[in-house]
């Protein structure tokens, strides 16, 4: 975070609420200085998902299928 700057390119990031791996809240900081520092950035937190977006637990919230199309649009978005 200590180099975060306006200049970086846009983040994606997906974190599963049920990662024992990378606390959420570590995703939660680096979305909020990002946004803090005018950096364009997605945060989106998988219901049911551990690290990796493994299943753990009921069904994914969003579903790979809709992770997909997040991805898909966010580099449409910034690729362009």
């Amino acid at each position: 975070m200590t180099h975060i700057s306006a200049d970086d390119p846009p983040f994606l990031i997906i974190h599963g609420d049920q990662d024992q791996v990378v606390p959420m809240a570590q995703s939660e900081i680096l979305a909020a200085e990002l946004e803090a520092a005018g950096v364009p950035v997605t945060y989106q937190v998988v219901k049911n998902a551990g690290h990796g977006l493994s299943r753990a637990g009921g069904a994914l919230g969003p579903g790979y299928e809709e992770i997909f199309v997040l991805v898909a649009n966010f580099f449409d978005q910034h690729l362009k």
